[in-house]
C-alpha cells in the first residue's frame, strides 16, 4: 500500500475543522457497541514551494563547475520523486556577487536579480512549474525539470572574490531587484539552498575590504576570505591569526558584516517553520595557516574552504537546518527536508472492532465510503473487488501508522491525481461482541 498519496489539505477552514473533529483515533475507552466511526482522509494537497538557489560564483568556484553540473538534474529530480509529486514550484538561481568597492575584481555585482531567465527560455525571471489535476504540467519553459535546473545553474563566473550569500538572499526577495516579482508567495514553503567553496561575506559597507590586494586574483581571493573570517566570526583561540584549528565558531554581529540572526528575522514568514534552509559548504572549524590564511578543508580534484559563520545558522534554525559537505560529489541532501515540509498526514486509524468478522482471514470492514472532489460525490470500491481501480480503499493491518488502533483504512490513488481540497469520507460501523 503506498501512503504517498494520502497527505492533509490547508485549504477549507471548515473542513479542516470537521476533520479534526472526526479524525481523532478512538481510544479503549471510546468503543460503543454498533457505532459508526467517520474519518475524512485528505488525499491530495498540491504544496506551494518557493525554492531559492544562492551560487557561489567566485573564482575560485571554477574547479566546482563539473559538480554543481552534475548535481543541477540530479536536486530537480529529487523533487519530482518527493511524496506527493512534483509540488507547485517557484525555482531561481541568484549568485553571490554583489560587489565590493576597493577590491580587485569587483563592480557592481548583480544585486540580488535572478538569473538565466531568457538565456534558458523561461517566460519570466525563474521557473515556475506544477501539476494539473489530469496529470499533466503547467510550466513555463521548454523541456523538463532536469534540463531547466542544469541551463539555471549554467552562471558564468564572476571576477569579484567577495562572496555575500545573506546579502543576495536578502535582494532576491525584498523587491528591490527589478524582474523578481512575484516569486515569493503567501503560505509557501520558502527554501534556500546556497552553494558556496567559502563562507558568507554580506558587507553593510561596501567598501570594508578596500585596500585589499595581491599579484593574484587567487591570492586576492585567499586574503578576503581570511578577512571575512577575522571580522565575521568569533572561535577559540580569540586571536584570528593563530596558527592552528579554530572550533567552537559562532557568527559575529558586531564587526561591519551584516548580521545572522537579524537576516533570518527578516527572512522569516509569519510561520517560521516555512524557512528551511540548506547549506552546501565547508567545514564548520576553520584551519589558520602562515600568511595568515585559511587551509581548505579538502584538496585534490574540489578545494573547499571552511565556512563557520554559515554553520551558525544551525542554531539558528533549529530543525530547519541541512548542511552538505560540499567537498562531497553528490549534493542532493541539500533537498531532505522536503520531506517533512507538507502539512500533518490525516488518520485513516480504526478501532480494532472495525473488523466485524474477526475469525475470517483478513480484515472484513462493514464500509460506506465516498470521494468528494468538489461537488461531486463517487462511491469508492474495495481494490480487490472485481473492475475495481484506483482511487480504491483497502484495510490494513497497521502498527506503525496506526499503534494504537493497529487498523488503517486508506485510499490507494494509483496515477490518479485530484484536484486540491478532495478528501474520502468513510464511515465504517464497529462490530459488537
Amino acid at each position: 500500500m503506498r501512503l504517498t498519496r494520502i497527505v492533509a489539505i490547508a485549504a477549507l477552514a471548515a473542513l479542516a475543522a470537521l476533520a479534526a473533529a472526526c479524525t481523532e483515533p478512538a481510544g479503549p475507552d471510546d468503543f460503543v457497541c454498533g457505532r459508526e466511526e467517520q474519518r475524512l482522509v485528505p488525499l491530495y494537497q498540491q504544496r506551494l514551494i518557493d525554492l531559492l538557489f544562492v551560487v557561489d560564483r567566485t573564482p575560485s568556484m571554477a574547479d566546482q563547475a563539473a559538480t554543481l553540473a552534475a548535481n543541477a538534474p540530479e536536486l530537480a529530480n529529487v523533487l519530482q520523486q518527493i511524496e506527493g509529486g512534483l509540488p507547485d514550484l517557484h525555482v531561481a538561481v541568484v549568485t553571490t556577487d554583489l560587489g565590493g568597492d576597493g577590491v580587485p575584481g569587483c563592480g557592481a555585482g548583480d544585486g540580488g536579480r535572478f538569473q538565466g531567465g531568457a538565456r534558458c527560455g523561461l517566460d519570466g525571471s525563474f521557473l515556475r512549474a506544477r501539476g494539473r489535476a489530469d496529470g499533466t504540467r503547467e510550466q513555463n519553459f521548454p523541456g523538463d525539470v532536469a534540463a531547466g535546473f542544469a541551463c539555471l545553474f549554467d552562471v558564468p563566473l564572476a571576477t569579484c572574490p567577495v562572496s555575500q550569500p545573506l546579502a543576495a538572499i536578502v535582494g532576491a526577495v525584498d523587491g528591490s531587484a527589478a524582474g523578481n516579482d512575484g516569486f515569493r508567495r503567501i503560505g509557501a514553503q520558502l527554501l534556500i539552498v546556497i552553494i558556496t567553496d567559502g563562507d558568507d561575506c554580506s558587507l553593510i559597507d561596501r567598501s570594508a575590504l578596500a585596500g585589499i590586494g595581491g599579484a593574484t586574483p587567487a591570492e586576492v581571493e585567499a586574503a578576503v576570505d581570511f578577512a571575512c573570517f577575522a571580522r565575521g566570526t568569533a572561535c577559540e583561540p580569540t586571536d584570528p591569526a593563530t596558527p592552528g584549528i579554530h572550533s567552537a565558531c559562532v557568527g559575529r554581529d558586531d564587526a561591519g558584516l551584516a548580521s545572522l540572526g537579524a537576516t533570518l528575522d527578516w527572512l522569516r514568514p509569519a510561520e517560521p517553520k516555512r524557512l528551511v534552509v540548506a547549506v552546501v559548504g565547508g567545514d564548520a572549524d576553520a584551519v589558520v595557516v602562515a600568511g595568515p590564511a585559511l587551509a581548505p578543508t579538502c584538496t585534490g580534484a574540489l578545494s573547499v574552504g571552511p565556512a563557520p559563520r554559515l554553520a551558525t545558522l544551525d542554531g539558528e534554525l533549529p530543525d530547519r537546518f541541512t548542511a552538505v559537505d560540499a567537498c562531497g560529489e553528490n549534493w542532493t541532501d541539500a533537498l531532505v527536508q522536503l520531506a517533512s515540509l507538507g502539512t500533518p498526514v490525516g488518520n485513516p486509524c480504526f478501532d480494532p472492532a472495525v473488523d466485524v468478522e474477526p475469525l475470517v482471514p483478513g480484515i472484513q470492514a462493514d464500509c460506506v465510503s465516498r470521494l468528494m472532489v468538489g461537488s461531486q460525490s463517487t462511491p469508492l470500491p474495495w481494490c480487490g473487488e472485481p473492475g475495481a481501480r484506483p482511487p480504491c480503499l483497502r484495510a490494513l493491518e497497521d502498527r506503525v501508522q496506526c499503534p494504537a488502533q493497529g487498523i488503517s483504512i486508506q485510499v490507494e490513488l494509483g496515477d490518479a491525481r485530484l484536484p486540491s481540497g478532495s478528501y474520502a469520507d468513510l464511515r465504517c460501523r464497529l462490530r459488537c461482541p
